[in-house]
């Protein structure tokens, strides 16, 4: 199996640049999941039990 591109290039760059760069896409992959518990839960509140 070999690493999907964005992980090769990824490794030559400075640990700082990477942990930044997971650390944004992290809090993006937080925020929009907050984000679709929302609307769902504004659309379809019986399936939540409230």
């Amino acid at each position: 199996m070999s690493k999907p591109i964005t992980d090769y290039r990824l490794s030559y760059k400075p640990a700082t640049v990477r942990t930044h760069c997971c650390n944004i896409m992290s809090k993006l992959d937080l925020h929009s999941r907050l984000e679709l518990r929302r609307e769902a839960r504004r659309r379809y509140p019986s399936d939540l039990g409230e």
